[in-house]
């Protein structure tokens, strides 16, 4: 692209540079990921989901489901809505994993604040 070209022109050859475009025989899934978790924990409720061994934390599908409604509910309850923003900042440990799940049950959209900076 030209250095002084158009900026939204750059800016749509840029995106599909990272996309496939065109038809697909491969149909589109409706589900959120909520209706996915839901799923997973019907199939293989107490298959093991995640390992935090640091934290000496295992949860199985069907304890990541319970934790994440908790949490859903507790934000609707707080008085947020389908659609609010969700801000999370800190380092990979559990509860990111259930804030993620939780706002996605409540229609909610997670932010991730980015903490990799280490000194300003």
């Amino acid at each position: 692209a030209p250095l002084n070209g158009d900026a939204s022109a750059q800016s749509e050859n840029a995106a599909k540079k990272s996309y496939v475009h065109g038809v697909s025989s491969v149909p589109l899934l409706f589900d959120t990921i909520g209706d996915r978790l839901r799923m997973a924990v019907e199939k293989v409720p107490d298959r093991e989901f995640v390992i935090f061994k640091r934290d000496g934390i295992r949860k199985t599908y069907q304890q990541l489901l319970y934790d994440c409604e908790k949490l859903a509910s507790g934000l609707l309850h707080l008085g947020l809505d389908r659609g609010d923003r969700i801000g999370m900042w800190g380092p990979n440990l559990y509860e990111w994993i259930v804030c993620q799940f939780a706002s996605a049950l409540a229609g909610m959209i997670m932010v991730r604040l980015i903490n990799d900076i280490q000194k300003i």
